[in-house]
């Protein structure tokens, strides 16, 4: 479980099936985006590494920020540093983050990206589109090529994936 504590702290706890561990801090940042709508996740990698993800501010405005993902090998107790999964760094919206586990221990991450509004002013322009887009990352940080998976999509709606049983 994973969740905001104030509005500077991304937090998690593990379930055992019997109790929960502390809670333990994966990141601390005064720049952390928190929304009621967009938060971050923790999953847990076929090999046990657990990934996590959040959002940051990268610029002055309420809607700039980027994905950060890191990783633990301890359970938590340790995070790597964390990295960017998308490409464009402008000052846009990059969030609603879908983290799925597959067979090799890395993970596919897949989010709405804002690098295409042109104007955040004209909010109603046909030009200005959030897409959905995804990489494969693995535990060490390593990166497979961004996807462009729908070049027009909802501007603020969470979605969820899943693997089927060959984590395809």
């Amino acid at each position: 479980m994973s969740w905001t504590e104030g509005n500077n702290a991304v937090r998690m706890a593990l379930f055992d099936g019997t109790s929960w561990t502390e809670a333990r801090t994966i990141h601390q940042s005064e720049t952390l985006f928190v929304n009621w709508a967009d938060f971050p996740s923790v999953v847990g990698l076929s090999d046990g590494t657990l990934a996590a993800h959040w959002l940051e501010l990268n610029g002055p405005g309420s809607y700039q920020y980027d994905v950060k993902i890191a990783f633990s090998f301890d359970e938590g107790l340790n995070w790597t540093t964390p990295i960017i999964p998308h490409d464009d760094r402008s000052k846009r919206e990059h969030g609603f983050v879908s983290l799925i586990p597959d067979d090799s221990a890395g993970l596919t991450a897949l989010w709405l990206d804002g690098r295409a509004y042109d104007n955040q002013a004209a909010e109603d322009s046909y030009e200005n589109a959030m897409q959905v887009r995804a990489r494969r990352i693995a535990p060490d940080g390593s990166m497979g090529p961004e996807s462009l998976l729908d070049p027009r999509a909802c501007t603020c709606c969470a979605f969820r994936m899943m693997a089927g049983a060959d984590f395809s």
